[in-house]
């Protein structure tokens, strides 16, 4: 939480599930949990991730428009 703090971009992660015996989802609520993370810094964590990831420019775009943003949005309501 201290790096998102002082304005690096974070994203969470699992690695590899079964040498660490846990998941994403138990990441993210451990995060949640332990620094009290809003929706808003999990968007931006997974907004991060996005634009970090290792697919074409377009292909995150549409990721981001089609799927994370609108996710996101309907999570508030």
């Amino acid at each position: 939480d201290r790096l998102r703090r002082l304005g690096a971009r974070v994203a969470l992660s699992s690695d590899n599930r079964l040498m660490s015996r846990t998941s994403t989802s138990r990441e993210w609520q451990r995060v949640v949990d332990t620094f009290a993370w809003t929706l808003d810094d999990m968007e931006r964590a997974t907004l991060d991730a996005l634009a970090a990831g290792f697919a074409p420019a377009a292909q995150r775009a549409a990721l981001r428009e089609d799927v994370v943003v609108p996710a996101y949005a309907a999570a508030r309501r």
